[in-house]
C-alpha cells in the first residue's frame, strides 16, 4: 500500500497521458472512417430532348463520388453531396418533319463537371423506396466545338429534378430521376445560345 501511494502521482499521470493519446488516435481516424462509411459511387446513363427551340436529342453517361450528409436512421438518409463529370453526345436534327426517318445531320461531344445535391423526403419502407429532389446550382459544361450555332466552346449548366432510388441488393441502390437540363454561355441574349431540355437518368449506386 505504502508503494502504491508513494508512485499513485506518477500511475496517474500515466494513465491520464495514455488516454489522451488514444483520444488523439481516435479523433484522426473520425473524418477517414466517416467517409468510409457514408460514401458511394454512382454510374449512370441518360437520354434528353429539347423542349422548344432546335430539336436536340442529348444522350449522356456519367460517374459520381458522393457523401451522405444528415441521416435521421441508419437506413434512411436526409441529404447526399456527390461530385461527378458527365460525357455528352448532342445530336442534331434529330426530328426532321420532312423525312420518314430520323435525320441525324450532326454528332457534337462534350463534357460536363458538375456537384449535385440531393434531398431525400419521402421513404416507403415496405419496397425499401426513397423519393427525392435534386439540383445542380452550376456546372461547367465544355463542347468539342462552338454549340448551339452562334455559341461558345465553353458553357454553364444546371439541372433540376426529381427521382426515386431503391434497393437492387445488398451492396447496390439503383435510381430514377426526371430532370430539367441547361446549358448556355452566360453572355448577352443574342450572343447566348441556350439548350433547354427534359430527360430521364438512370443508374446504380454502390
Amino acid at each position: 500500500m505504502k508503494l502504491f501511494q508513494k508512485y499513485s502521482t506518477t500511475i496517474f499521470l500515466f494513465l491520464f497521458l495514455a488516454s489522451f493519446a488514444k483520444a488523439q488516435v481516435s479523433d484522426k481516424e473520425i473524418i477517414p472512417n466517416y467517409f468510409k462509411e457514408n460514401s458511394y459511387k454512382r454510374i449512370h446513363l441518360g437520354r434528353f430532348s429539347t423542349y422548344f427551340g432546335k430539336k436536340i436529342a442529348l444522350f449522356t453517361g456519367g460517374f459520381d463520388y458522393g457523401v451522405k450528409l444528415i441521416k435521421i436512421k441508419p437506413d434512411f438518409k436526409l441529404i447526399d453531396l456527390s461530385l461527378g463529370s458527365n460525357f455528352i453526345l448532342a445530336f442534331d436534327g434529330m426530328y426532321n418533319s420532312s423525312r420518314a426517318r430520323p435525320n441525324y445531320t450532326r454528332i457534337v461531344p462534350g463534357i460536363e463537371l458538375n456537384w449535385n445535391l440531393r434531398l431525400y423526403f419521402l421513404r416507403i419502407q415496405s419496397i425499401n423506396t426513397q423519393l427525392y429532389l435534386e439540383g445542380l446550382g452550376m456546372t461547367f459544361v465544355y463542347y468539342a466545338i462552338p454549340y448551339p450555332d452562334k455559341g461558345t466552346k465553353i458553357n454553364i449548366g444546371s439541372h433540376v429534378g426529381i427521382g426515386m432510388d431503391y434497393q437492387i441488393n445488398s451492396k447496390l441502390r439503383g435510381f430514377k430521376s426526371l430532370r430539367l437540363f441547361h446549358t448556355s454561355n452566360g453572355k448577352d441574349f443574342d450572343q447566348n445560345p441556350t439548350i433547354n431540355a427534359i430527360g430521364v437518368v438512370m443508374g446504380i449506386q454502390f
